[in-house]
């Protein structure tokens, strides 16, 4: 969604934008031409970092990291020439290590300068940990060849410095925007799970390490000591949800949360204008596109000071990842003070909305134009 943010409003601005993928999918734009590469066939694709298979089901390799995607990242890099020879461009802009390989050919072939945008680097999707080596290695590249580095905050501008060497002046950050359009809301969906329940607590996001849901629940079983009629919803995918299901039963929570799987924009939406409160607890997160949402939404948001939204935005409550005890406190505070909930909804949603994908463009054209 990001990447389509993006280029959706550098169309905008009049530039013509070839939009390279190793298969589209249902993204659709009219703004946009659309390539995509024809990679062969694949079972189960598993890895770490991008997937919801339990552990049992997933094809671990000798050294203990899992086979599949780092071989379809390849393959792309390999194929990508095949489209990529036959357009006319000024610069590639390529997006993670998924896309690194596809981008140095891209630049091997064309000449073209590249810069290269993180959204999130391994040690962030490891949860600050070392994370996998194949990817550190295919990252490295990456940052190593581009003529120019983006990082989507400071937050994650830090881990390539630190964790990869990259010069700090060769990366700019620039932060992510809303894309309010895609929530077409089907209104009346959830109001009588609104009226059933006194307050809604909400976590938005992928069920994986470094996105806190497990402080989460040690945070809800903590208001819910104070306030048993409060409601938790978690929203998304994972290869944590068994652990998080676990976690919650053997916290007596079961009772008072709610896992609703991925949900459609217009679900989500929903869910996000019938919550009292929003949390991102994330252990490590580059950005955090769905605080940006939810507040869109005048739903007050808790993040975790390990957030790189939190450096965007100010009419936010902000608490370490670890600290449950004050995660909790400020739960409990949204949902009893009516002043408190009703400040941070409405100057939250006002700021969020100054923070545009037109805005990223705008940024976006300055270090295009230095690099050419």
């Amino acid at each position: 969604m990001a990447c389509k943010g993006i280029a959706e409003a550098l169309a905008r601005k009049g530039h013509k934008i070839y939009f390279l993928l190793p298969v589209k999918g249902t993204l659709d734009s009219s703004l946009l031409d659309f390539y995509t590469v024809s990679l062969s066939p694949a079972e189960k694709i598993a890895s770490s970092t991008y997937s919801s298979l339990k552990k049992e089901e997933q094809k671990i390799d000798k050294d203990g990291f899992e086979l599949g995607l780092v071989e379809k990242v390849q393959e792309y890099g390999r194929k990508a020439p095949e489209v990529i020879g036959n357009l006319d461009f000024d610069i590639i802009h390529a997006h993670d290590w998924l896309t690194s390989p596809a981008a140095l050919a891209a630049k091997n072939i064309s000449g073209k300068p590249l810069v290269f945008q993180v959204h999130a680097s391994e040690f962030e999707r490891s949860g600050g940990e070392s994370g996998d080596p194949s990817v550190h290695s295919i990252e490295k590249e990456a940052l190593d060849s581009s003529d120019a580095c983006i990082a989507v905050s400071n937050h994650t501008k830090d881990y390539l410095v630190e964790g990869y060497g990259v010069a700090s002046n060769k990366i700019e950050v620039v932060y992510n925007g809303l894309d309010d359009d895609r929530f077409d809301l089907e209104v009346g969906e959830l109001t009588e799970f609104r009226d059933q329940h006194q307050s809604i607590v909400l976590y938005v996001g992928r069920l994986s390490l470094h996105k806190g849901g497990d402080w989460f629940l040690k945070a809800a079983r903590k208001v819910l000591d104070q306030k048993p009629d409060t409601t938790f919803v978690i929203a998304g995918e994972g290869e944590m949800k068994g652990e998080l299901l676990e976690l919650a039963s053997e916290m007596n929570l079961l009772d008072n949360i709610y896992f609703t799987g991925f949900l459609s924009p217009p679900r989500l939406g929903e869910l996000y204008s019938i919550a009292d409160a929003y949390v991102l607890p994330s252990v490590c997160e580059p950005f955090g596109i769905t605080c940006l949402e939810a507040m869109d939404f005048e739903t007050p948001a808790i993040v975790s000071k390990q957030s790189g939204v939190s450096e965007a935005i100010n009419n936010i409550l902000e608490v370490d990842f670890w600290d449950t005890k004050k995660m909790a406190d400020y739960i409990l505070n949204i949902l009893r003070h009516k002043p408190l909930k009703e400040e941070l909804s409405t100057n939250g949603s006002n700021e969020v909305k100054k923070l545009t994908w037109d805005k990223a463009a705008k940024n976006l054209e300055s270090i295009y134009q230095e690099v050419l």
